[in-house]
């Protein structure tokens, strides 16, 4: 028996493939109506690119393979190999056997397992809105966290992603990031709302006052928008002041006016 993994592409934040695995695969055969034992354990530890392999099984026996530790992945795809014929795909955690050769047989049962692991992607974009928005043409820096918690990565988890970007600006710039396991928790956060009198966090359509938001990754891709909103000063208002001006007369005479500020 042989061991794939398909990640699905994914990097964690240090640059190396993201890993997956221990897994564990069993075998169970009859023979004559009883359970039959292999020399090795019936059940085995297996790893990605590894090969486990049964020996001293009765020929004909009737067996049937299964991956009883899948560790998490999105779904299994077995590939059996008898008599120098290769099956077709399939999809699941177990595969039935023929009756197994001679010990002596060039052509050995074979099962080949791939274990297939997918990945998500961010979209973060910026709205800016409200009376005082015309006057807002900054950038807005947004932190992105994942971490991975599974049953190849326990608790405290694999950071898969921890990188800022700067997203709105004239350009109306937005932040994609793609291939984040599935699985992956990620907190997204404005950490500069820019003097903003109020920010909401929309994910998916659901909105949510702040300035973060903890999503889930899933196969697909999450839509994250932060709006800012901002109020324009009101227009400076004037007070009265007093003043004495000449008139033709000799003598002062006192008026009281008023001028707005602009």
């Amino acid at each position: 028996m042989s061991k794939t993994v398909d990640n699905g592409g994914a990097v964690a934040a240090n640059g190396e493939p993201v890993a997956y695995g221990p897994f564990e695969v069993t075998l169970e055969c009859v023979w004559n109506e009883q359970q039959v034992q292999a020399l090795e354990p019936m059940t085995r530890t297996i790893a990605d690119g590894g090969t486990v392999t049964w020996t001293e099984l009765p020929q004909g026996a009737e067996c049937a393979v299964s991956e009883t530790e899948s560790a998490d992945a999105e779904y299994t795809t077995l590939v059996v190999t008898e008599g120098g014929q290769t099956g077709e795909i399939i999809t699941g955690n177990t595969a039935e056997l023929e009756p197994l050769p001679d010990m002596e047989s060039p052509d050995q049962t074979s099962v080949a397992i791939t274990n297939v692991f997918t990945t998500g992607d961010l979209r973060i974009a910026k709205i800016v809105d409200g009376s005082g928005a015309d006057g807002i043409s900054r950038l807005f820096p947004v932190q992105v966290t994942c971490v991975l918690i599974d049953a190849s990565h326990p608790d405290p988890g694999l950071v898969v992603h921890d990188s800022t970007y700067e997203i709105g600006g004239p350009s109306r710039s937005t932040a994609q990031i793609e291939g984040v396991p599935s699985g992956s928790d990620c907190v997204i956060t404005e950490t500069d709302t820019g003097g903003a009198a109020a920010t909401t966090v929309t994910v998916d359509g659901q909105e949510s006052p702040g300035a973060s938001a903890t999503v889930t990754i899933a196969d697909q891709t999450t839509g994250i928008v932060f709006t800012n909103t901002f109020i324009a000063p009101l227009p400076a208002t004037g007070s009265p002041r007093r003043c004495s001006v000449g008139l033709a007369k000799s003598s002062p005479t006192t008026l009281l006016w008023a001028r707005s500020r602009r």
